[in-house]
């Protein structure tokens, strides 16, 4: 991650697919460090029970959140 020029996630569900490998000891803080442009491919629909009544902007907000870095790009 340090050495990358781009970072993506997504698209996938956003709490059961993106946020858990950014658990892994580490991967938080390597994403905020890095000076790699941050894209977000925002999933295309919600998820029941878990992103129901999200917008776009509901998804990155979460992102944010949990990573503490808003991405440079998003992909709606």
């Amino acid at each position: 991650l340090a050495a990358a020029d781009v970072i993506v996630l997504g698209p996938g569900s956003l709490f059961t697919s993106l946020l858990p490998p950014l658990l892994v000891p580490g991967a938080q803080e390597a994403v905020r460090r890095s000076s790699a442009a941050l894209v977000y491919v925002c999933n295309v629909m919600t998820e029941a029970g878990e992103t129901d009544g999200f917008s776009a902007w509901d998804h990155v907000e979460a992102l944010y959140t949990h990573l503490g870095r808003f991405p440079d790009w998003v992909v709606v």
